[in-house]
């Protein structure tokens, strides 16, 4: 777990996901006042492993850590990413509505494995 006095969200995401990897750069880039802390689970599972979510897990989908230490993932850890990015704060409020959060979900589960096969798709068939 973050150090308690650590009031930013960890993300735990697949470094090895190129189209994931171009992703978490823009956030990074929005990211100005260092609120999120990027942890790659493609090299160990950090901290989630006290939390019995091994690294296998980890990868199938993004997880994030409030600062409170809850845990939530998929289209609810963006979510609590966008709550802290210049920007995308205010679609926040609207996109963690239950009716708006079951959509983005239900997105992201189809998107989520298969974002390999299309990062490989998008770099026209070369290996991504």
């Amino acid at each position: 777990m973050t150090a308690p006095q650590d009031r930013r969200l960890m993300v735990y995401y697949d470094g090895r996901c190129p189209l994931c990897r171009r992703e978490v750069r823009f956030y990074r880039r929005l990211d100005r006042r260092g609120a999120i802390h990027w942890h790659d689970v493609s090299r160990d599972a950090g901290d989630l492993d006290c939390d019995g979510i091994g690294q296998r897990q980890a990868l199938d989908r993004i997880h994030a850590r409030r600062p409170d230490g809850t845990i939530v993932t998929g289209a609810a850890a963006f979510v609590e990413m966008w709550k802290r990015l210049p920007g995308l704060e205010l679609a926040a409020p609207v996109a963690g509505t239950p009716p708006a959060l079951a959509l983005l979900e239900r997105g992201y589960r189809w998107f989520a494995p298969r974002r390999h096969r299309l990062s490989r798709l998008l770099a026209g068939g070369r290996r991504a």
